[in-house]
């Protein structure tokens, strides 16, 4: 029986729920009603002044609940614009005076549902999390958009620090690799770094947390860090994945159809069915590509008999019926393109 304690949980970040009075209102009086009395001069004064120190004291927010009434909307319009309104004003039933303390629980309850689903899907930081919170970024429900921004922002941002980290590491690993004459075990560290880095480039950009401006840039660094993680041969596998998972989520299907059929030989009993996977993928990805770039281009096979110079589009191809060149001995046909096959060809599902 194992005795060795648990790692203590990670501190949750702390929140908190501010409540503010709205400020100085009109006196009442009978020709107005009670939800329709503004603030005073003085009254928005002040609270432009408390909005200002409320944003110097927190100045993330995440979401700002009004009454209806008029004095408390004006007094929500001020905290926004202290906060240059990034934040919606919501109101809500619950917190006007007639409001019941069920209606004020219920709403307390729904936001803290919500947030916590969305916690859940920052923690899982995978394809699936960051497509729900992209679409949430459209959603209707104006809560709902403000938090799956701040969720992308927090995820984009423990990204950046993850991976200054990895290449401070890396930095560090190759110094005395390049000032020593040691040999090839003063690359190992170097190695480990490499592939670290490189492996959290391709989580990202395959999971869609990687800023799109930014993947072709962070993709050849990462593909100079498997060049570096290979010169350890124990590294081999993961290296070989690794890259194909990258030129996938860079949408270079035919260049991982390449590291694939480069890794398969050597591959290791392991491994091979990973790389046999990730091989179909990128074959039946190499002929779904919505443009013409030179990946889709890379695989087409001219006809003899065509009067064109270059291969007509696939569009083109497709709706005038041009027939596929008779295929190869142990290549696979896939519509009208031509993919030779590796030594260990899976079955193809095709067809529209």
């Amino acid at each position: 029986m194992s005795t060795s304690k648990k790692a203590p949980a990670a501190p949750r970040p702390e929140r908190f729920i501010v409540l503010l009075r709205h400020g100085i209102a009109e006196d009442p009086s009978a020709e107005k009603k009670d939800e329709d009395r503004g603030l005073t001069a003085e009254g928005h004064a002040r609270m432009k002044q408390v909005a200002r120190g409320l944003e110097a004291a927190l100045p993330k927010v995440q979401a700002i609940y009004s009454s209806p009434l008029l004095r408390a909307v004006q007094t929500s319009l001020w905290v926004s614009k202290a906060y240059r309104s990034r934040v919606n004003i919501n109101t809500n039933d619950a917190l006007a005076p007639a409001g019941t303390a069920k209606q004020f629980l219920a709403l307390i309850k729904s936001i803290e549902e919500r947030r916590a689903i969305i916690a859940t899907l920052v923690r899982r930081a995978d394809a699936e999390a960051v497509a729900l919170l992209r679409w949430a970024l459209g959603a209707s429900d104006p809560d709902l958009a403000v938090d799956a921004a701040l969720a992308l922002e927090e995820m984009t941002a423990s990204f950046d620090a993850r991976l200054a980290a990895c290449r401070d590491a890396l930095a560090a690993a190759r110094a005395p690799a390049e000032a020593s004459a040691a040999g090839p075990a003063a690359g190992l560290p170097a190695a480990e770094a490499a592939l670290a880095a490189a492996d959290l480039i391709t989580h990202a950009v395959d999971v869609g947390v990687a800023d799109p401006a930014l993947v072709p840039a962070l993709a050849s660094e990462a593909r100079e860090d498997y060049a570096l993680a290979a010169a350890d041969p124990a590294h081999a596998d993961a290296v070989a994945i690794g890259r194909t998972q990258l030129e996938l989520g860079a949408l270079r299907p035919d260049t991982a159809l390449a590291c694939v059929d480069a890794a398969l030989p050597a591959a290791s009993p392991d491994a091979r069915p990973t790389l046999l996977s990730l091989r179909e993928e990128a074959l039946l990805a190499s002929h779904a590509l919505p443009w013409e770039g030179p990946s889709a281009l890379a695989s087409y096979q001219v006809r003899a008999h065509s009067q064109a110079r270059r291969p007509p589009p696939l569009t083109a191809r497709r709706r005038l019926g041009v027939p596929p060149v008779p295929a190869a001995s142990g290549s696979i046909r896939v519509g009208p393109i031509q993919v030779p096959g590796a030594a260990a060809t899976r079955k193809v599902r095709h067809g529209r």
